[in-house]
């Protein structure tokens, strides 16, 4: 990412969960992302019946990421340089902060919250968890962006309340 004057989105996370709010994400990403973007779409599962302390990465074999789980996905992209994880996890938002940390990314785009009038004003869990520390900008899509095409996004606006988040 370069400075001000010049932001350059070309490694994007995309929180993907399979719904239409993925796809959301997915199209709100691509409309941020310089042509030759770099995309890594995360899936975050929660176990089942226990608390994991740390997420874990399942192989490719694993369901369900075998069975075609990020097809859809892929095809949205396609042209794209695409790589897709699932990861078994207590919180999603971690997941997704710790990557974008870890590997350098300059954006994360999710999808909306849950269906509902609340929905229109608020983030879900994941967004709210990503808003308290993730390290590289958070973009949330709004309901139904998928469904409309929508060329690059040459400018926009940000919230901020001069504090160092």
């Amino acid at each position: 990412m370069a400075g001000a004057g010049d932001w350059r989105v070309r490694r994007v996370l995309v929180g993907y969960d399979g719904t239409e709010g993925g796809r959301d994400a997915i199209a709100l990403a691509k409309a941020l992302a310089e042509p030759d973007a770099e995309f890594l779409l995360v899936d975050a599962i929660p176990p089942v019946g226990i608390f994991t302390m740390r997420p874990r990465r399942l192989e490719d074999e694993e369901p369900p990421h075998s069975q075609g789980f990020f097809f859809e996905a892929l095809r949205d992209l396609h042209g794209r340089t695409v790589e897709t994880r699932t990861y078994v996890a207590n919180s999603a938002a971690h997941v997704l902060t710790d990557i974008a940390e870890e590997e350098g990314f300059d954006l994360i785009a999710i999808g909306p919250c849950q269906p509902g009038i609340v929905s229109r004003i608020l983030l879900g869990s994941v967004g709210q968890g990503l808003m308290h520390g993730a390290g590289a900008p958070v973009a949330a899509a709004p309901r139904g962006w998928s469904e409309h095409h929508h060329r690059p996004l040459k400018e926009i606006a940000v919230a901020w309340d001069g504090s160092p988040e």
